[in-house]
């Protein structure tokens, strides 16, 4: 591994994309790096490879995938704010003064907070009993609402979860009913369409990931309000280790900047 890399992209948001064809617009030279296939085009190259492992030694980041290792100057994190096994490969990385300079983060704003929030699954499933709710709609995919169910099930509660995952599943085999819908993106940023799958559905209580504005929470949570529905959404992850931004516009601007001291 003689070679070094300039630039990845740790991707899986719509922010992600849109840097990279940024990128790709101004002709600048980068890797971007996606766990699971894309559902839309990107325009640009990308890899579909998880990353195993990530560490940091002298300025550099040597990034472990599954059948390879690179080294990168700069690593710039645009992955879902509820991405964790990312976040804790980076949050085991030893800090430094310099991280700065080879760790850049995107964090999303928080669209839930206070009592609409939990800090766990377990508080979420002590949510579902509280409220006695029967019909469970989730935005949590398969996987959070699997944890959800294996809660409620050791506790002995009872109640139909329909979520949302546009992933085929394997089947459940727990005694709580879990039912699969695939409905598109455009269903759930949209507050007709959203109120029309309200009142098709019809569920007691709402879970949801608070991923920010451009994952679509901030129309549930007005949605679900205008509904009387009862919901809670599990906190969002702040991003605290490396340069951490809050608008796109700055991370561009970042970036166009560190590009012009190279040349």
């Amino acid at each position: 591994m003689n070679h070094i890399n300039q630039l990845l992209i740790l991707g899986g948001t719509s922010e992600a994309k849109e840097f990279g064809t940024f990128l790709k617009q101004r002709e600048m030279n980068f890797d971007f790096s996606l766990s699971t296939t894309p559902n839309t085009d990107y325009g640009f190259d990308y890899t579909i490879q998880p990353v195993t492992g990530i560490s940091c030694q002298n300025q550099l980041f040597q990034i472990s995938f599954e059948n390879t290792q690179e080294a990168y100057r700069l690593l710039i994190d645009l992955t879902h704010p509820h991405a964790t096994t990312i976040a804790q490969m980076i949050d085991s990385i030893v800090y430094s003064a310099s991280l700065n300079e080879t760790l850049w983060r995107f964090q999303r704003k928080p669209c839930l907070e206070g009592d609409e929030t939990a800090t766990d699954y377990r508080e979420l499933a002590a949510f579902v009993i509280k409220q006695r709710a029967r019909r469970i709609l989730s935005f949590m995919g398969y996987k959070g609402t699997k944890r959800v169910a294996e809660i409620l099930e050791q506790r002995q509660y009872n109640c139909i979860i329909m979520y949302r995952s546009l992933k085929k599943i394997m089947a459940w085999e727990g005694n709580i009913t879990l039912i699969q819908y695939d409905f598109q993106p455009k269903q759930i940023h949209s507050a007709s369409l959203m109120k029309a799958l309200l009142s098709q559905i019809k569920p007691d209580l709402c879970l949801l990931k608070d991923s920010g504005e451009q994952g679509g929470t901030q129309i549930k949570k007005s949605v679900f309000i205008e509904e009387k529905l009862p919901y809670i959404g599990l906190k969002m992850p702040i991003k605290q280790k490396g340069r951490v931004f809050y608008r796109m516009e700055d991370l561009k601007q970042a970036i166009v900047e560190r590009y012009a001291e190279k040349k």
